[in-house]
Order: structure tokens, then sequence, then C-alpha cells
């Protein structure tokens, strides 16, 4: 950015020197008043203002040069809102319950959570899922290929089978807690985690919760009470602006923190154990497909109970805004005295206190309620620092009319609703031994203690201005990808968008898809002929391996289904190269319900 503007500031002096030796050849009499030679002024003033214009004509000209940046941020800020906001720093964790704890509690989503005091401040984040603790441990867990020790499966006959085995930590009966689903994180198994999570949730044909494996009065429940989860609107990491597809903030968290989508739950319908079973109970999810090689990789370890999500996001309220004449934008901090640990990510309220003691609202510009309040003022977000830099100020807030126009004003005083983080700090949290510890903001007594259980990612920042453009163009050429001839490109393309570029594993996933095909399809829905589109996406399996090729698939599914409008649905179908077989086959999708 600063050599760009060096060349456009240089630019416009050598032009300015060209007219000025031109108006000196014209106007000998003005231009000798002036001091003007054809290459200099020996006015030391003039020369000043000469190059004072060259330097207010270059900043111009870079504004028009990136892309009418203004234009390109007001359209993202109204199709793509989320696309404008940095990404924060995200981990997952788990909650170990308190000695003594004999029934059922929940750790609620939103839960605050706080490190020890780094570089001389905390950082805070907060869970994402609501946890459900209990007096259990897995105490083992098994893959089974065929055959399967596991209570008989009425119509079935099992390729394969997943056995856990739960015991309770205290003197609660099993029977008694009451379980209803049992939320498993997969992300201890390492490599193996994804193709774990693909068995799971694309192999189960049906669950039976039993005393032992002989138990002739297990209860049998569907493979429908084997879910994913992270999908849902309740389990959202980043925070979702109405109008933003869902199917984006998906894209965005995958990229972030691909082990939010290792979560699974399992009905494990509790209450169908006998009463006098108070020492175990036993979880069986019936396969379709052999474990292959997990069979003798896969253990208890692999398998976390109590375990959330976390991002690096608290509410705060930012330093009042005086208004006054004197600007049209004002820095927006979260706090002062830690500028460079207390960042802005987003607004949520902005509330004008009057000098007459009154209060007035103001609102988004490009919220949905603008062309209704043309006496009324709305605020913009300026992104500042996509270069990396992390100097004070790098959110400010302007104040505009109905038309874009910024308010002149020298009374009253903004309050500033937000939702902030610490920035890059995070990234100095260790990892491993123990640390980084971590601990509830405000205690329950049904947390003994919180585990991080994989490192802090990396925080994003939005895309430089120059690219605004360009990245709002790659977003809308995506809605054309079932007429697209090279629909894979088109889908590459607005991956990047949300790729961070720091990781080869997700660089490489964005690589490996080969294809793309799409073609009208009919299903029956209900009573119903429904059309809609059958989209195939080849990988390459030199480039990503069956598991992740499943995860990131299960997120591409989504994403796709975002981009349908009613009455009509995708669905969506993922190959490896060379191979005869379906990776996996999901169902059709409308928006973000399956239909079935």
């Amino acid at each position: 950015m600063a050599d760009r503007f060096l060349e456009h500031y240089s630019d416009e002096l050598d032009a300015l020197r060209r007219r000025a030796a031109r108006f000196a050849d014209a106007f000998p009499k003005i231009a000798g008043r002036l001091r003007l030679a054809p290459e200099t002024s020996d006015d030391p003033h003039v020369e000043r203002l000469i190059q004072s214009f060259a330097y207010s004509t270059a900043r111009l000209r870079q504004k028009l040069d990136d892309g009418f940046p203004d234009l390109s941020e007001g359209l993202l800020e109204t199709l793509y809102p989320h696309f404008l906001a940095p990404v924060p720093a995200m981990s997952v964790v788990s909650f170990d319950p308190a000695l003594g704890t004999e029934e059922l509690r929940c750790v609620p989503r939103g839960t605050q959570i706080v490190s020890d005091e780094i570089e001389g401040d905390t950082c805070r984040f907060r869970t994402t899922q609501e946890v459900t603790l209990a007096p259990v441990r897995i105490d083992a867990a098994r893959l089974m290929a065929r055959p399967v020790e596991a209570p008989p499966c009425p119509g079935q006959s099992p390729l394969g089978c997943l056995a856990l085995t739960l015991r309770p930590t205290g003197r609660a009966r099993i029977a008694d807690l009451g379980l209803g689903t049992l939320r498993l994180y997969l992300g201890r198994a390492g490599r193996q985690a994804g193709a774990l999570a693909h068995l799971l949730t694309q192999h189960a044909t049906g669950v039976a919760v039993a005393a032992h494996a002989g138990d002739t009065a297990a209860r049998h429940l569907p493979r429908t009470a084997v879910r994913p989860v992270g999908f849902a609107p309740e389990e959202a990491v980043l925070p979702a602006p109405e109008r933003s597809l869902p199917g984006y903030r998906l894209l965005s968290e995958f990229f972030a923190l691909p082990e939010k989508f290792l979560f699974v739950d399992i009905d494990v319908a509790a209450g169908g154990i006998a009463p006098e079973q108070t020492d175990r109970m036993d979880v069986y999810v019936y396969l379709d497909a052999a474990p292959g090689d997990l069979e003798r990789r896969i253990g208890p370890e692999a398998f976390t109970l109590g375990a959330t999500p976390v991002v690096n996001l608290f509410d705060t309220r930012a330093e009042p805004v005086i208004l006054d004449a004197s600007r049209s934008a004002w820095p927006l901090l979260a706090d002062a005295r830690r500028p460079l640990t207390r960042q802005v990510h987003s607004v949520t309220q902005v509330t004008i206190a009057n000098d007459d003691g009154t209060t007035d609202a103001a609102l988004p510009y490009f919220s949905r309620l603008a062309d209704r309040r043309a006496g009324g003022m709305f605020y913009q977000l300026v992104r500042h620092g996509a270069d990396g830099d992390d100097r004070p100020g790098a959110t400010s807030v302007a104040f505009v009319d109905h038309r874009a126009r910024p308010v002149s004003r020298t009374g009253g005083t903004a309050s500033v609703e937000a939702l902030a983080t610490n920035g890059d700090l995070p990234r100095a949290l260790p990892y491993g031994g123990g640390q980084p510890r971590l601990a509830l903001s405000t205690p329950l007594d049904i947390v003994a203690s919180v585990t991080a259980l994989r490192p802090v990612t990396r925080p994003n920042r939005p895309a430089p201005e120059p690219d605004l453009i360009w990245k709002l163009i790659s977003h809308m050429s995506l809605n054309h990808l079932s007429v697209d001839a090279d629909g894979a490109e088109a889908l590459r393309a607005i991956l990047r968008l949300y790729d961070p570029g720091d990781s080869r594993e997700t660089t490489q996933m964005i690589d490996a898809i080969l294809d793309v095909s799409t073609a009208p399809a009919v299903t029956r829905i209900a009573s119903v002929m429904v059309s809609g589109i059958d989209v195939t996406v080849t990988f390459d399996p030199d480039r990503i391996d069956d598991g992740t090729a499943h995860l990131f698939g299960s997120v591409l599914d989504r994403f796709l289904g975002s981009y349908v409008t009613l009455n009509t649905f995708t669905r969506l179908t993922l190959r490896l190269k060379a191979r005869t077989d379906t990776l996996a086959r999901f169902p059709a999708r409308s928006g973000a319900e399956a239909l079935i």
C-alpha cells in the first residue's frame, strides 16, 4: 500500500511540475511573481504548496484506484456483512464436573471463560454450545468389524459397530440420571477424527442402549439418533447477521476452526435402562461399513464429554464518542487503556445522548429501516489496519444522514455497545503441560476445571481495501454455479475468500476440488414432487483423505443449500477421483433444512 501511494505521489508531483512549466511559458509575469521555474520553484513556500497538493491528489487517486471502496464496502455490508468483520481466536475446551455431582447440570451457551493474565491483560472467551455435565465417564470404547459383539439388531446385519461403555463417577445411578443425548467431541482422535466422524454420521444404521452386549432387553433407536453437531444457528461460533446466508458463516468457522464440526450427538434414551443397572450403560452404534484401520486405532481417549468450542468475543461498552464538527469519523476504542488488546469486533447498538437530555438510537446505515427515517442519524463502521497495522483506532465510526452525507453537529455523545476481542493477544497463550490456565469468569459449583483441548487459533483480519470489489464479485459469481461450465473454479474462488492462507492443509483442501457438476433432479417430498439440483463434487485423493473430504463436504452441503430458492433443493454427492464408489451422499436440502 505504501509503495503504491509513493508512486501516485511521484506521478502527481511530476504532473504538477510539467503543468507549472507550461504555465510559466504562457504567463511569464505571473510565474515570475510566484518564482516558478520549469522544474522547481525558488520560493520554498510555493514548493511546499505544490508538494502538499500532490500529496492530497495522490490520496484521492489511491482512493479511486482502490476499486471504489466506499461502494464495495457498502454492498458488502448490505449483502455479506460477516465478511468485513475480523475472525477472532478460537479453541475447544472441556468442563470437568465437580466431585459430588449427582445430577445433570447445564453450562449455558455464552458462558465467559478467562485466562491467566498475560502481557498485562487477560484473554476472554465465551462458549458457543450449551454443555450438559453428567457424573459419568467413558470407561471403554471399541470399534468392531463383523461379527460384532452387540445386542442383535432387528432386521440388520451390520458390518461394523462402535461400542461405548459409560460408568458413573459418583454415587448416582445411571438409570436415574435421565441421560437423553451424549455429545461427543472426536477431536482427540487426531488424524483419525475426520474418518471417525465420517463413519458415525454417514454409515450409522441404528443405536442400541443396553446393560451389556448380551442384553436381550436393549432399546433400539433409528439411524437419526446419530446427528452431526455444529451446523445449527444455536451452535454458531461467530455472530450471524440475519441478512447474511448461514452458509458463509459456516465457511468462516470451518477454515478458522475445523474441529468445531467434530462433534456428534447420540440419542442414548437412558430411560430404557433397567433400574437395577447402576454401574454401567453400553451404547452401540451399528454401521453399514467396516471400520477398517480405525478398528485398532480408536479407544476411549478419542471421545470427550462436556466439550464446546469457544471464541474470543465479549460484550463491552466502547469509549464514549464526543461528537463535534471537526471530523467526519471518530476512532472507536473498546478500552483506551488497552488499545492493542481490546479491539472492537462489531457494534450491537449505538445511542446518541443529546445536550438537552434526550436520546436517539442510531441505526446501521444499511439496515432495513434506513429508508423509513429520512430525518434520522445512521452510523457506518470504517475499518483500518487491514495490512496488519495494530494501531489504536483500528476501527472508526462515522455518522451520516439517510443520503450517506456526513452529519455535522457540535453537541452530543455517542454510547456504543459492541462485541470486542483481545486482538492478537490469544496467540501468546501457551499450550501443553496444563496450559493455558482457564477458569470461568463467574464460578459455577458444578465445574471443577476448564481444559483447552487444542491450541488457540490465529485471528484473521478482513481483506485489504483494494481487493474488496473483487471479493464482492467472487461472492456474486457463485450464484450461477448451476449453469457455469466451470463450477469447480467458481467454487474454489469463493472458498479462497474464507481461507486465511496461513494453513497448508486448508489450501490443499480447496485445491483438492477437481470437478463440480450439476444436473436437474426431481424428488418426492411428502406427496409432492419437487425439482432441484444434484451437485457432485469430485476430490483429488492425493490432496485430501476420506475423512477430511467428508468433513469439508458436510460444510459445502449446507453452504450450497443456502443458495436454493423456496420449493427447490440441492442434493450433494462426494466422490474421489479414480474411485467408483461414493464417498458420501447427503439428503436433499433446502436452505438449512434437510428434506427427508
